[in-house]
């Protein structure tokens, strides 16, 4: 048993041992241990391979490498067009308030909605829900907000319920 304690120490003392230590690269560390006829020596060597192998790994992805774009010519000019879309969708409002000139249903129950500005808005075929507009159109305000996905939603102001809408002019 005895024998098993120094053989094992003498493995850890020549795994980090000046000479071993000197061996900077994981491929020369492992030559050495290929080297030591000693099974628990040997596997002690290898123990500290894995160890340094492990340490090596962590070094390496705690570095950050840069990384960089390839470009091609197809992508000259590109970072132009991004920017103006940048600036054209923080321009862009959130909502319109106009005025209802006409307003109406369609052969199938959706709305449409004339705005004093010129625009039509039609409801969308996946909305099913209903509006309570006031008879007196010269007073209604719509709020037309945008949604997620390009999608907008209509409703009279002041009042709760909306539907889905599309610009149609």
């Amino acid at each position: 048993m005895n024998s098993l304690y120094i053989v094992v120490l003498g493995g850890l003392l020549a795994a980090f041992s000046p000479t071993a230590q000197a061996t900077d690269t994981l491929a020369e560390q492992i030559q050495h241990c290929k080297k030591i006829t000693t099974a628990n020596a040997r596997l002690a060597c290898f123990d500290a391979a894995a160890s340094l192998a492990k340490n090596t790994a962590n070094d390496t992805s705690k570095k950050e490498s840069p990384v960089k774009k390839v470009y091609s010519d197809d992508d000259f000019g590109i970072e132009d067009i991004k920017i103006k879309q940048a600036q054209i969708e923080a321009a862009r409002p959130k909502r319109l308030v106009a005025g209802l000139l006409e307003f109406g249903t369609s052969r199938n129950g959706k709305y449409f909605f004339v705005l004093n500005n010129g625009q039509i808005w039609k409801q969308v075929q996946s909305d099913t829900a209903r509006l309570l507009v006031p008879k007196d159109l010269n007073t209604v305000k719509i709020v037309i907000r945008r949604l997620a996905f390009g999608a907008h939603s209509l409703k009279v102001d002041g009042k709760k319920r909306s539907v889905k809408v599309a610009r149609l002019r």
